[in-house]
């Protein structure tokens, strides 16, 4: 699987965007808000499919010159 395929998938199973790039070209202000912390006593990979969403997020909207982040809780 490339990581592409992988983001459409975590993409898909985590939010109502059928694919990486179509949550990338939200329109308006859109920004997810995934949550990447663990609660107390969660382990940390609980939440590793929201952090790789996040950060590839972060990074593509950063490679193209958009200021919208994740809003990450």
């Amino acid at each position: 699987m490339t990581s592409s395929e992988r983001l459409d998938k975590i993409t898909r199973k985590i939010s109502a965007f059928d694919s990486f790039q179509s949550l990338l070209d939200a329109l308006g202000n859109y920004r997810p808000s995934l949550r990447c912390n663990p609660a107390r006593g969660q382990k940390m990979t609980k939440f590793a499919d929201e952090r790789e969403l996040a950060d590839a997020y972060d990074a593509a909207q950063a490679a193209r010159g958009d200021n919208r982040r994740v809003y990450r809780y």
